[in-house]
């Protein structure tokens, strides 16, 4: 869906890796290095965090509705991945919506909703909502038992 998501990741885990050195800092002064000890990575398909957002579920639904671009992509996308009847049964009332922004955006609702209820509830959670993360970098415990 997204074809430069890749390479713009790749960009930004390279400038994190430079931020934290100090190869420069002779010529810069007045810089400091800038470590990030821990990166989480958003919807990956082994998540090892969640984080609840039931009490912002309404903030991040009306945010992705101003993905125009996005969602009208996905309004295509998804109707020429799935049939009518598939449409219909995961988005009742599918058939009857007439541009391509509103399908993508009553899609992506039934989709963010199902994700975040999986990562919430449905796997033994305690979460209404919550969002998946891979986090990468250590986890620093005092101790593993109290």
């Amino acid at each position: 869906m997204d074809p430069d998501r890749r390479q713009a990741m790749i960009l930004i885990l390279e400038g994190i890796a430079l931020a934290s050195r100090d190869f420069y800092l002779d010529e810069e002064t007045g810089l400091d290095p800038h470590p990030i000890p821990t990166i989480y990575y958003m919807t990956p398909h082994h998540p090892n965090t969640v984080v609840n957002i039931t009490s912002v579920w309404s903030k991040k639904d009306n945010a992705m509705k101003v993905l125009e671009s996005q969602l009208e992509f996905s309004g295509k996308h998804f109707e020429r991945a799935l049939s009518k009847d598939d449409l219909e049964v995961l988005c009742p009332g599918f058939s009857e919506i007439k541009n391509d922004f509103e399908k993508g955006k009553e899609i992506h609702r039934v989709l963010d909703k199902a994700i975040h209820v999986y990562h919430g509830l449905a796997t033994h959670g305690h979460f209404a909502f919550a969002e998946a993360y891979r986090r990468e970098g250590n986890f620093h415990l005092e101790e593993l038992i109290k």
